[in-house]
């Protein structure tokens, strides 16, 4: 995971203090006295910066998100080319449930709640969703006719990995799998069904 910067260090200290406080103690605990905290500022700094915790969460999202957001899409675009896709799509989640992306995925879960309450933050996530996807459906055309992963399948695989994050938090050993021994591909799925 690498945590992108916005070249001004009080501002990345908050949005990567408000990563860490949000991951760990969710969305709704995450206060902005915890955040300052964490960040080594004042609450002045946060408010000199921010009017509430609402547009810090939002900043957050701004400069988190979207490479984030850009990585995913070019990772899940490369399979529907790759003439493995298999060992592509075992990188891809291998990678991504990787212990340095634990931070990030909880992250995104809590922004995904936070976005039930907040229909700029909502805003926010479904721009950056309808960007992966034209960047995905995009790749998908590129596909080979043979290939068995379709522009489908392609979508609902980019959904897998939020599915995994909720998983984690339910039974943390699913770090651990081995996903090179996990069915992926023709023999086992046809246009998301399992044979």
């Amino acid at each position: 995971y690498k945590f992108p910067t916005t070249h001004d260090d009080v501002r990345d200290a908050l949005i990567a203090a408000s990563e860490y406080v949000i991951a760990r103690s969710g969305i709704h605990r995450a206060t902005v006295s915890r955040i300052a905290r964490r960040a080594g500022v004042s609450v002045g700094a946060i408010y000199g910066l921010y009017e509430n915790k609402d547009s810090l969460v939002s900043d957050c999202l701004e400069v988190l998100f979207p490479p984030q957001s850009k990585r995913d899409a070019d990772d899940w675009s490369r399979v529907f080319t790759s003439p493995d896709q298999r060992a592509v799509v075992t990188d891809i989640l291998a990678n991504y449930m990787s212990p340095s992306y634990q931070q990030w995925r909880r992250f995104r879960l809590e922004s995904i709640i936070a976005a039930r309450h907040s229909p700029a933050i909502a805003s926010q996530l479904s721009a950056y969703a309808a960007q992966s996807r034209e960047t995905i459906l995009r790749a998908s055309t590129k596909a080979p006719r043979s290939a068995p992963v379709s522009e489908t399948t392609g979508l609902s695989a980019r959904a897998s990995v939020l599915g995994l994050s909720i998983l984690e938090i339910v039974d943390p050993t699913i770090c651990t799998l081995d996903w090179r021994w996990v069915p992926i591909g023709r023999d086992y799925v046809v246009s998301g069904h399992a044979q």
